[in-house]
């Protein structure tokens, strides 16, 4: 019973490190919880995640690069779970934690430097399971990992932690990401828990002001209303310079304001938007 539970678990890693390869080969994928990967977050986490108090709250973050789970943590938060469509980020994760707790901030740009990393993990059942994973991806690669298409090569990224990971590892060493794959523009069926804080990193702005998403702005607001604890907040990034005009469907259960204003441009917005239950 359980060497068949064993092979199962196996089974499902192979097919997701195939799939994995396949992105990577930029081949067809026939899967949506299958895609590229942010290797680094594209967004000013420093001064966004900085503008919040996240010490000792329970917090649902969206996977991604995983920037966001360590930041939160970095910054005190009690508990992560996170969330993503792409099962891929899950397996990342632990590339990056891996990273982090030999002082670095990214993977390595060498497949040698990968294949030495991922001998490092711990012998939890988890840990075991990302390192066949990347084990299995790496022997089978043509290319470098770190430069091939599995990554949107992003270059601008800011980190809380960026000059001191090595707290950070303290902070992450038995961490795993708490991981929920959903999509958050499809219902949720079944909320377990609620959460002080939600980082949505940018997921909400693309939908403002698009009367043919009106669909998922619904589903969104629902799920993300019945995801908070009363008091409780959700921050979404804005990478694009994006100007709020107000929705009408999300401002029937929340209040918003604004979040610190963007530096780099010469015309400022604000980098991010935060959204309080009403």
């Amino acid at each position: 019973m359980i060497a068949n539970k064993l092979e199962d678990i196996m089974e499902k890693i192979i097919k997701d490190a195939i799939q994995c390869l396949n992105v990577i080969n930029n081949a067809y994928v026939n899967n949506p919880y299958i895609g590229k990967l942010y290797k680094n977050t594209n967004e000013d986490l420093t001064t966004i995640l900085t503008n919040y108090d996240l010490k000792n709250k329970n917090i649902l973050s969206v996977l991604a690069s995983s920037d966001q789970l360590f930041s939160c943590y970095y910054l005190g938060a009690k508990n992560v779970d996170t969330f993503d469509s792409n099962r891929l980020t899950y397996y990342f994760f632990f590339l990056k934690k891996w990273a982090i707790l030999n002082g670095k901030t990214s993977i390595p740009s060498s497949n040698q430097g990968i294949l030495e990393l991922i001998e490092h993990h711990d012998n939890t059942p988890e840990e075991i399971n990302a390192y066949y994973f990347w084990k299995y991806v790496l022997l089978n690669i043509d290319t470098s990992l770190a430069n091939s298409s599995l990554f949107y090569h992003e270059v601008n990224y800011h980190l809380p932690y960026f000059n001191n990971t090595h707290n950070l590892a303290k902070m992450i060493q038995h961490k795993s990401p708490n991981y929920n794959q959903f999509n958050l523009f499809q219902p949720i069926q079944y909320i377990p828990k609620k959460y002080q804080i939600i980082i949505l990193s940018n997921i909400l702005e693309y939908l403002y002001d698009n009367i043919e998403n009106n669909q998922y702005q619904v589903v969104a607001a629902k799920n993300i209303y019945h995801l908070l604890e009363d008091d409780g907040i959700a921050i979404s990034s804005n990478i694009i310079d994006y100007h709020y005009q107000g929705n009408d469907i999300f401002e029937s259960y929340f209040e918003y304001r604004e979040g610190p204003l963007s530096t780099d441009d010469i015309e400022q917005y604000p980098i991010c938007y935060c959204y309080k239950k009403k």
